[in-house]
Order: C-alpha cells, then sequence, then structure tokens
C-alpha cells in the first residue's frame, strides 16, 4: 500500500509532536504494509506557513533516522495545498511541492474548508486543468456541506477535480456522516485513492489496511487495490525518478 496523505513531520503542522513520534508513525506504517509515503504538511497561509523549503528541511532529518533505522519504506514528500487566491500564482510560478505527476499533468492536494465548498470552486479546479495541473481534494467525505448535500460534489468532479478519501471516515473515526458520505461517494464512482491523513500515533494514526478492509467489503477488491496501490503509485513514481 501507498500512503500519499499524512502529517508526519514533526512540529511543522498540527501532525506530529516530535522526531520519536514522527518515527513511531512511520513504524506504524511499515507494520501495517504501507510500503511508500509522501509526506504531506499543511500549507495555509497565516495558520502553518510553509513552503517547499521549509519542508524539505524538516523532511532532511526524518529521512535520514529512517534510513539509519533500516526502514523498509520510500519516502518523499509534498504539502497539503489550502484553497486561497494565492495558490493559482504559486501554481504558476511551479512553487508548489506537487504531491507527484500522472500523464501530462501535475498532480495537487487540495484542501477546502472543512464547512462548506467555496464559491467559484468549479472553476478553479477547471483553471488548475486548463494549466496541467490536477487538483486532487483531500477528504471530501469530511467536508459538512458535502455531508449534508454529497450530490454537491457532481460539479467539482465533472470540472476535472480528483478526490482521495480517508481510511478513518470508511471504518467510522470521524462518525457516521462522515461514513455514510464515503460510501454514497464511492458507490456513484467517486473516489480515485485512500489515504491515512494520519495526524498522530494514538488517534489519527498511519493505518490504511482497516479502511482498505472496509473499502474492499464496498466496491471489491480490485477497486481497494487501485486506491490504495495502483493509482497512488502512478501518481507518486514521478518522487523516486528524474524529473
Amino acid at each position: 500500500m501507498i500512503d500519499l496523505h499524512g502529517h508526519y513531520l514533526p512540529g511543522i503542522d498540527d501532525g506530529a509532536d516530535s522526531l520519536e513520534i514522527s518515527l513511531t508513525m512511520l513504524d506504524m506504517a511499515a507494520a501495517d504494509g504501507i510500503e511508500r509515503i509522501v509526506v504531506t504538511p499543511h500549507i495555509h497561509p497565516g495558520t502553518y506557513d510553509n513552503s517547499r523549503d521549509t519542508i524539505a528541511s524538516a523532511f532532511a532529518p526524518i529521512a535520514d533516522e529512517a534510513r539509519a533505522r533500516g526502514l523498509s519504506l520510500e519516502l518523499s514528500y509534498a504539502a497539503e495545498m489550502h484553497l486561497v487566491p494565492e495558490l493559482m500564482q504559486q501554481v504558476e510560478a511551479d512553487s508548489v511541492p506537487w504531491l507527484g505527476q500522472l500523464d501530462s499533468q501535475k498532480v495537487l492536494l487540495l484542501e477546502m474548508p472543512h464547512s462548506h465548498i467555496p464559491p467559484g470552486c468549479q472553476q478553479l479546479i477547471r483553471w488548475f486543468c486548463q494549466h496541467d495541473v490536477l487538483p486532487l481534494i483531500a477528504h471530501p467525505e469530511r467536508n459538512r456541506e458535502l455531508m449534508r448535500h454529497p450530490e454537491r460534489i457532481r460539479p467539482l468532479a465533472s470540472a476535472g477535480a480528483a478526490f482521495q478519501l480517508t481510511a478513518g471516515s470508511l471504518t467510522g473515526l470521524f462518525g457516521e456522516a462522515a461514513q455514510q458520505c464515503s460510501r454514497k461517494l464511492l458507490n456513484w464512482g467517486i473516489g480515485e485513492v485512500l489515504a491515512t491523513d494520519a495526524h498522530s500515533a494514538q488517534r489519527r494514526v498511519p493505518i490504511l489496511s482497516r479502511g482498505r478492509d472496509v473499502l474492499a467489503d464496498w466496491v471489491g477488491a480490485e477497486r481497494a487495490e487501485r486506491m490504495t496501490l495502483t493509482w497512488p503509485k502512478a501518481v507518486t513514481d514521478w518522487h523516486f525518478h528524474e524529473h
């Protein structure tokens, strides 16, 4: 399995608090059968003022220590980009820590507000696609507007977005509404990838297998493999090849 959304880096956002917690999380992920992780700290201006450079600096000691401990994980970094007006300028300047690439499109992990779908989101998705960027929208099933009105995801999908569901949503960690929304989206064929969105070694843990098992039960083993291995591998191979 591959985890392409998780907050493993210490002290850089609301994820791991320390190097030791980061390494514990990596141990847990490896024990769960995760073989590749792209860590994705928040970039949210005014809240988490990260950049490609600050993320690279926080990533280096984790990668070094994981190697020194012999952890059998492929590791790289990207970011979870909050939807803000400056994002278009960052895309045009190619200053985004990309999640990867799929065919000719760079892939951007995009976070909407948790409360609603922002006005103009559909047009922004179209703008991204016109600029050879595939927006992968993080955890739509936990968006409060979509939990109430899941059909409102359809215009975003039609505009060209892809969607990342959260393993914990499928298992009930985020409550019944997020679980039901996940199932509805999956039944509609919406959802390219399942990820942990891990934040800690306690509650929001880097465990993907439980979500994969629920996914297989709901929509079949073939789609579960596509969402936990095939699609994320195609996107994240970009990190491990010359580019």
